[in-house]
């Protein structure tokens, strides 16, 4: 099994999800947020996601890693022993349901 420098780079193929109200408020209740911004849906503006649902928005490409990194990037084998990765979000607005979204991994280190 090889695992070499020439995969940092690699991109994955981009997942197309959305932000739902659900998706949203049963984040925040599962993590125990009680921030009225994401329950109040009659405020002015309605309800935010609270910002660390991107990550549980991100967890189909690690579920489905074969199917996200190209195969000239990675060879099925690391994927399949993969235990540890980490992530680097960049958050360009507030997520609000209704929001479509674009993720895409770039793998930047191989530690």
């Amino acid at each position: 099994m090889e695992l070499s420098p020439r995969f940092v780079g690699a991109v994955s193929k981009s997942l197309k999800t959305s932000v739902t109200w659900r998706h949203a408020m049963n984040y925040a209740a599962a993590v125990g947020d009680g921030n009225p911004f994401y329950f109040d849906d009659e405020r002015e503006g309605g309800i935010i996601a609270p910002p660390m649902l991107a990550v549980a928005l991100t967890w189909p490409i690690a579920e489905h890693m074969p199917q996200f990194w190209p195969a000239d990037g990675f060879p099925l084998e690391v994927l399949q022993r993969q235990v540890h990765m980490t992530e680097h979000l960049i958050w360009h607005r507030t997520m609000r349901p209704g929001d479509a979204l674009t993720i895409t991994g770039e793998a930047v280190a191989i530690a």
